[in-house]
């Protein structure tokens, strides 16, 4: 029987190098290089990845608790489920690379167990202080033989006593020839959190002086409010508060004034100023599209950088607003097509460099260094991950870089000279914002989220009710003509394919490979279920029959996808996809793998065929529209962005956002006609398709049950 293990000190990051080499099967893991091999494939992991399969592994076979696992592999700090979730999921797709050498159990309500189902040659234990080379030397020294060499070591002592007096300048002329090692970004001061209160806070920036911090929140994410407060502590000044939804303050280079802009739904949004301990706001610009925006000011503050677009068929870009009412300018040129994006821009402090994101499609980003004084474009770095926060060091040489990829989160340091970057920390949440300050003052924000799966009320102002989910947190749904409900969603670090039950309750159908699926969507007959999962520039569409069977993989290569659909016949899917063109729905037969065939010009997205019929969304406008003939607008929501619309027998089904404290679900005949309520979206809502069900008439959306974001601040320094 497998025995509880002693509890062995923490892993953190520096004691991996004290760690053996072990097998795990045909996987030889190197703690110490952060390396994993398996015959030809080599895999560089996460510190934090590393740890966790370290700790399971000398575990030798028992379970550790989720407390036990903080305890090694945090140091035992406090961490959220998504952080240990996002580590374990990692390890157990490790276990492909030998052959299924081990597996990963979940103890529910317990922990997690690694069990070994291959043969392994070694068990990683803990590095002795003594090693088996030092234990033979110093017997050797024991041995009668050893003695007979004892006048040739006394010549050889002599010998080192006289380099004693050589070796420092040797030692000294190769210091001076040599470079220094570079020094390294340290933590010596945190507070993660600083603010954490029932509010949504956001949009942390440090005064001039480094003396108070400014910040936007809320009760959600569409009400907020604009504070200042001092980083020694105390109570918040609110500066601005209702009726003004206010965003994204930033202070001026002399600390007068805070910067902001006000968000209003479906207006282009307001640039203000505000005295920097309070006053009357007032209006020093307008966007022309955006509603959102994200603001900086330049060097010496003559002038403001926001994000605009001048309509909804251009790219958004930075843009420079001239304080004194001179021109306004526009600083970059998005690429990428019309989905392109340009955002995030930040001025170093010498007031050289601009910084900003680049957005190329919904798999590519890149962080931009443009010279203010040429213009001149450099790529600083090329990313996949779903955002890159940044904010300037006070010598601007470095970007601080917010990265969040499905196993980790994380602070980077990213020297604009193109050296090597440096992990700063690991985090346990989302970082969806980053500003620095005077002092290496660095300044975050800390995002967490659950949802569900609810039925929209019929009556207005009613929460929708719960659909059991059983902990799941799903990505897409739909339902099936005969009332059956399929989801993809993820539980404890596993991204399954589930479908309702005869119970009403959703039930693992087939466990997926990939960290996330959506798009899935039931064929006309209801026999078969397709989703695609994404890769590096690219995506799987799966289809898989009511069994969990596999019946078909087809590769699809694209940026970004927009909508998966079937033919009315079945044998065909319309995939709705982005290239450096735009948006264009393509079918792909699914008796071959042939070559997509364009079924609809460039510009249409989320395409979707009854019969004769085909509708789909104009990119770049709201509303839906009838396509086959003269194409003609049918209703006058969703967005093209929304997901939030499908057609079910002669009607079609959307989601009306026009009124955001108030959405609700409308049908409306496929020929148009006047709109119809038939379920009102209580709470917050999280952005995936909605599904009406033809045999209740009910609608089901994924609702947030949790949202909150916290601000954290460090101080670093280089040492």
């Amino acid at each position: 029987m497998n025995q509880r293990p002693t509890l062995l000190k923490p892993l953190g990051p520096a004691s991996l190098a004290e760690q053996d080499d072990f097998h795990l099967g045909d996987i030889l893991v190197q703690p110490s290089l952060r390396e994993i091999r398996a015959g030809e494939t080599r895999e560089i992991l996460e510190p934090r990845v590393m740890q966790v399969l370290v700790a399971l592994a000398r575990a030798n076979g028992a379970v550790l608790s989720r407390d036990e696992l903080i305890r090694q592999c945090w140091g035992g700090r406090i961490v959220g489920d998504d952080a240990i979730n996002r580590c374990v999921s990692k390890v157990r797709q490790l276990a492909d690379l030998g052959g299924k050498a081990f597996e990963i159990e979940t103890i529910p309500r317990v922990g997690y167990r690694l069990r070994r189902t291959g043969t392994c040659a070694t068990l990683p234990e803990t590095r002795q202080n003594v090693r088996q080379e030092q234990v033979a030397t110093i017997a050797e020294a024991a041995t009668p033989a050893s003695q007979a060499r004892v006048t040739n070591r006394r010549r050889l002592i002599l010998i080192a006593l006289a380099g004693i007096l050589v070796i420092p300048g040797i030692v000294a002329a190769i210091s001076y020839f040599l470079p220094l090692r570079p020094k390294e970004w340290t933590i010596v001061e945190s507070h993660m959190p600083f603010i954490a209160t029932p509010l949504v806070e956001r949009a942390p920036d440090f005064s001039p002086n480094g003396w108070m911090i400014a910040y936007s929140a809320g009760p959600d994410y569409l009400h907020r409010s604009i504070y200042v407060r001092l980083i020694s502590g105390g109570e918040p000044l609110r500066l601005v508060g209702p009726p003004l939804s206010s965003y994204s303050p930033v202070w001026s280079p002399d600390g007068s004034q805070i910067a902001f802009h006000i968000f209003t739904p479906r207006e282009p949004c307001k640039i203000m100023l505000v005295a920097a301990l309070g006053g009357q706001p007032r209006e020093i610009g307008r966007c022309r599209t955006a509603t959102f925006s994200t603001l900086a000011w330049d060097r010496p503050g003559g002038g403001m950088l926001f994000t605009d677009s001048p309509n909804n068929h251009t790219p958004v870009a930075i843009y420079r607003l001239d304080l004194s009412g001179g021109p306004l300018r526009q600083l970059t040129h998005p690429q990428g097509g019309p989905a392109g994006r340009d955002g995030s821009g930040t001025i170093s402090p010498d007031g050289k460099t601009l910084a900003f994101l680049r957005q190329i499609g919904a798999a590519r980003n890149q962080i931009i260094l443009q010279d203010l004084a040429t213009g001149a474009e450099r790529v600083l770095l090329s990313t996949k991950d779903d955002d890159d926060p940044l904010a300037w060091s006070n010598d601007s040489s470095a970007l601080f870089v917010g990265r969040n990829i499905p196993w980790d989160s994380s602070l980077w340091a990213y020297p604009v000279d193109g050296s090597a970057a440096q992990r700063i920390t690991n985090l346990a949440e989302n970082i969806g914002w980053v500003s620095s300050g005077p002092n290496g003052l660095v300044a975050m924000d800390l995002e967490r989220s659950e949802y569900d799966i609810a039925i929209a009320s019929p009556l207005p102002g009613q929460p929708g009710k719960s659909l059991d989910a059983d902990g799941w947190s799903p990505y897409s749904l739909a339902y099936s003509r005969d009332g059956v409900l399929a989801a993809t969603a993820r539980r404890s670090g596993v991204t399954s394919l589930l479908l309702s039950g005869s119970d009403g309750a959703l039930h693992e159908l087939l466990q997926l490979k990939n960290d996330t699926a959506g798009f899935v969507t039931w064929s006309p007959d209801g026999s078969r279920l397709a989703f695609a999962e994404p890769a590096n520039a690219s995506f799987t569409i799966m289809v898989v029959n009511r069994r969990g069977e596999i019946v078909k993989r087809v590769p699809y290569r694209a940026q970004e996808m927009g909508g998966l659909a079937w033919s009315e016949d079945g044998q065909n899917l319309l995939v709705t996809s982005e290239d450096a063109r735009g948006w264009r729905t393509w079918q792909v037969a699914l008796a071959r793998n042939g070559t997509p065939q364009a079924v609809m010009p460039y510009g249409w997205r989320s395409v979707v065929a009854r019969g004769r019929m085909m509708f789909g969304v104009k990119s770049g406008t709201k509303g839906i529209w009838r396509l086959d003939g003269t194409p003609r607008k049918i209703t006058s929501e969703p967005d093209d962005n929304s997901g939030f619309w499908e057609i079910s027998g002669d009607r079609i089904i959307y989601g009306d956002f026009s009124n955001p404290d108030v959405p609700v679900a409308m049908a409306v005949p496929v020929t148009g006609g006047t709109p119809k309520p038939i379920g009102y979206l209580a709470g917050p809502i999280l952005g995936s398709k909605i599904a009406f069900n033809p045999k209740t008439g009910l609608v089901a959306y994924l609702r947030v049950t949790r949202q909150d974001t916290d601000i954290g601040w460090l101080r670093v320094a280089r040492k």
